[in-house]
């Protein structure tokens, strides 16, 4: 399907019978709650937060407003992951260094 420039198309999704732009950006709601449980908490919120933000822009049909906030959950889904991984990785280190 081709579409001119400002045109939009929309996708019926058929689990909720809703109708979806083509070009709206994901919100990462799954990988937001992930980081939170996994990772680091306070940030990982952040990003539910930025996500549920991001979510309801779509509906609204704000899909600049909604790109913005997936920028945002997306760098904070990022932050979160790496604080995880570098304080998982100093627990390990510690642990090691001190039983020998």
């Amino acid at each position: 399907m081709f579409l001119l420039p400002g045109q939009k198309s929309h996708v019926v999704d058929m689990q909720s019978g809703r109708q979806r732009a083509l070009n709206q950006p994901a919100d990462g709601m799954t990988l937001s709650i992930l980081s939170t449980i996994f990772c680091c908490i306070p940030i990982g919120v952040y990003a539910i937060v930025r996500s549920s933000q991001c979510r309801a822009a779509n509906e609204k049909g704000d899909h600049e407003t909604a790109e913005v906030k997936a920028k945002q959950a997306r760098i904070a889904r990022y932050i979160s992951l790496a604080m995880g991984i570098i304080t998982k990785a100093v627990i390990i280190f510690l642990i090691v260094y001190f039983a020998t």
